[in-house]
């Protein structure tokens, strides 16, 4: 049996695997790579390290790849040319077959171990695709949010710039009542000035009148009593004294009660003492007796306020009897001290 004829039939059956590799790779991303739209400045920094990351893994990957398609193809080329000389094949051709074969299955293996990465990749890369994805709706629904706040914030401010305006009216309203209540209170210190004044004047107008009123009162009490006063002093009634007694209390005080009452309707009487006696004694002795009787009360009256230079003494004796000296009532009625008023 011809050495080359299992070598043929191997490389019939490895023939499609060949010319698979040497038509095309299935791309490791499965499809084109589309441009994603770069990371906003809300996306976390991780999701596009990883991004980033599976990307240039994937590079090397493909570049890789590429290098086995190179060899691959070459590989095939030269297995291609094996099975055209395959008729004529020595010892050394075969081995050379074998080793080719032997390539080709690695090649294979590695294509498969390569495919298995390149979806593990894909489904990497489409969970970073969605956190990009939920990365730009959470930035979509933050810009909304910022949006709404941004709306919300300008409608703070047109408040705030309205609560300003009606602030600032409100201080000017309040300014105004202050110099209204300023004006008022001028006013009414004006007014209590002008009241207090007013009452000074009144206080001093009533104390005027009152004065006014005492005046008129004196002088028509002054008047009644010039009416009423008689247009001489009034008499005062002779002081009668016991025998050869010179001092009676009680007479005393009723002659300075009544001459007291003379003075007030009369400022400028005087008052002149006159003792008399009854002539039971000497002539000598009734004089003594009658001149102690009227100085002892002629003093009793100036101890009583009346001045000294209002009263004047002397005494008679038993010279003037105004009753008869022979009876015990003529007698008693001679005993006295006669006051005589006069201005």
């Amino acid at each position: 049996m011809r050495p080359t004829v299992p070598a043929t039939i191997q490389l019939q059956r490895l023939l499609p695997a060949v010319v698979a590799l040497t038509l095309g790779v299935r791309p490791l991303y499965g499809g084109p790579i589309e441009k994603t739209s770069p990371k906003s400045h809300a996306a976390q920094a991780s999701d596009s390290e990883l991004l980033a990351a599976a990307l240039s893994s994937i590079e090397r990957e493909r570049r890789a790849i590429a290098k086995e398609r190179e060899a691959t193809e070459q590989l095939a080329k030269e297995i291609l040319e094996a099975l055209r000389t395959a008729g004529r094949a020595s010892p050394e051709s075969s081995e050379t077959l074998r080793k080719l074969t032997g390539k080709l299955a690695a090649a294979e293996r590695a294509h498969q171990a390569a495919q298995m990465k390149s979806e593990t990749d894909q489904e990497r890369i489409r969970a970073l695709e969605q956190q990009a994805e939920k990365a730009r709706d959470s930035e979509q629904a933050m810009a909304v949010e910022r949006a709404e706040i941004e709306a919300r914030t300008r409608e703070a401010q047109v408040r705030i710039a309205s609560l300003f305006e009606e602030l600032n009216g409100f201080r000017n309203l309040a300014r105004n009542w202050e110099m209204e209540r300023a004006d008022l209170v001028k006013e009414h210190d004006a007014l209590r000035a002008e009241s207090a004044a007013w009452q000074a004047s009144a206080n001093r107008a009533r104390a005027d009148l009152v004065k006014e009123t005492l005046k008129r009162k004196e002088l028509e009490n002054a008047l009644a009593r010039l009416e009423a006063k008689p247009k001489s002093p009034p008499a005062i009634g002779p002081a009668r004294y016991p025998k050869n007694a010179d001092e009676n209390a009680t007479e005393n005080a009723r002659i300075l009660r009544e001459a007291r009452g003379v003075l007030d309707d009369f400022p400028e009487a005087s008052f002149h003492l006159v003792g008399h006696t009854s002539s039971e004694a000497t002539s000598s002795l009734n004089l003594e007796l009658s001149i102690r009787r009227a100085r002892i009360l002629a003093e009793f009256l100036q101890s009583g306020g009346i001045a000294t230079s209002r009263i004047t003494y002397e005494g008679q004796g038993e010279s003037s009897p105004i009753a008869d000296n022979n009876t015990e009532e003529g007698r008693i009625l001679n005993r006295r001290v006669e006051i005589w008023v006069t201005e």
